[in-house]
């Protein structure tokens, strides 16, 4: 869970051109948070962890309006992927 949440982390980051403790501070409100758990110094429970990757799992926090793929492959069960194929069969 740990490093799942820092992969999403870090992604959101370069993403956005800016250090890891920015999307510490937009995730969660803590600037050092992702800091802490990259240096196996932070905790958090499970509430956080669901609430910070709901926040990484939105596509208006993502400055491409879009979650990328690689970021949604970390936490599937959280976002469903878009199939093309059955959008268009539902059409």
């Amino acid at each position: 869970m740990r490093e799942t949440m820092l992969n999403a982390a870090r992604a959101w980051a370069k993403a956005h051109r800016t250090k890891l403790s920015t999307a510490s501070w937009k995730a969660h409100g803590d600037t050092p948070f992702f800091g802490r758990l990259a240096n196996s110094s932070g905790s958090f429970t499970a509430r956080k962890y669901d609430e910070v990757m709901a926040w990484f799992s939105d596509a208006t926090n993502w400055n491409t309006g879009v979650v990328p793929p690689m970021v949604v492959d970390l936490f599937a069960p959280i976002v469903k992927k878009q199939d093309p194929d059955n959008d268009r069969a539902s059409s």
